[in-house]
């Protein structure tokens, strides 16, 4: 199958098309395991998407933070696009405790128990997703509103970047960012393109979301009690927010994973 063919074969994928015209024998349904937690009961569900984003980093005003651990993003898709949530309770997005480097004080080496920091993203809304957009490789492939949970022992457990109702919206893509100053424009990708199952799953290999154009707001609610908002200063301070557009980047490396409902609910027995 050429590049062009398995393009035109994702975009039809997003309309529950082509995928679904091929049935699942043929399969193990070890192939379809990624996608147990698709909503595959839901009627709206035609397509099913999974991603395991496993390399990169979030630049947050002057803090790098490496992705060193796999989050996974997971859900189904309607025929108009709409996303839709796992229904069985697992999350749509996973939340693995990242290292912040330098910890509470923002000196290298200095994150053991006590003065080590972890940085947990939070899914705090609908997301949005473009398979058309992820394989040509223009506009946003993927929206997420997140909050940016900071966790250590001297925190408040509300210690965050970004609430409910104000999250820090990313809005990847695989094409070329166009960002303020002093960003300049990064280009993501799709990676190399094959098939899984028989030709029932379609799979990106090495693919990168970026987004380096989205604002940060400051740090809030870190401080204990009696600490009278020296905590949360330190922390602001430290990470350097809030942080203009044009100063934060989001470089998200893993891989992506596409099959109709139907053969996912026929590959995994249900």
């Amino acid at each position: 199958m050429t590049q062009k063919a398995i393009r035109r074969f994702a975009i039809a994928g997003a309309a529950g098309l082509g995928l679904s015209l091929v049935g699942a024998s043929g399969a193990s349904a070890n192939d379809f395991d990624r996608f147990a937690n698709c909503p595959v009961n839901n009627p709206a569900v035609i397509t099913c998407v999974q991603s395991e984003i496993s390399t990169g980093t979030f630049v947050l005003g002057h803090k790098t933070v490496p992705i060193d651990q796999t989050i996974v993003f997971q859900g189904g898709l309607t025929a108009t696009g709409a996303f839709v949530a796992p229904s069985n309770g697992a999350p749509t997005l996973t939340e693995p405790e990242l290292n912040v480097p330098g910890g509470i004080l923002g000196i290298p080496g200095w994150e053991g128990p006590l003065l080590g920091v972890k940085s947990v993203a939070k899914l705090r809304g609908t997301p949005v997703m473009s398979i058309a957009n992820f394989g040509q490789r223009n506009g946003v492939a993927l929206e997420l509103p997140i909050r940016i949970q900071l966790k250590n022992p001297m925190l408040n457990n509300d210690c965050s970047i970004g609430r409910t109702s104000a999250p820090v919206v990313l809005q990847l893509t695989t094409g070329t960012t166009a960002p303020p100053a002093p960003n300049t424009p990064e280009t993501g990708g799709i990676g190399t393109v094959g098939i899984e199952a028989a030709g029932k799953i379609l799979r990106y290999s090495g693919i990168r979301l970026v987004d380096n154009s989205f604002a940060a707001p400051q740090a809030k609610w870190c401080d204990i009690f009696g600490t009278s908002g020296l905590i949360t200063l330190a922390v602001n301070s430290s990470v350097g927010l809030p942080s203009a557009a044009g100063t934060n980047t989001a470089d998200m490396g893993g891989a992506l994973r596409i099959s109709s409902a139907a053969n996912v609910k026929a590959g995994l027995g249900l």
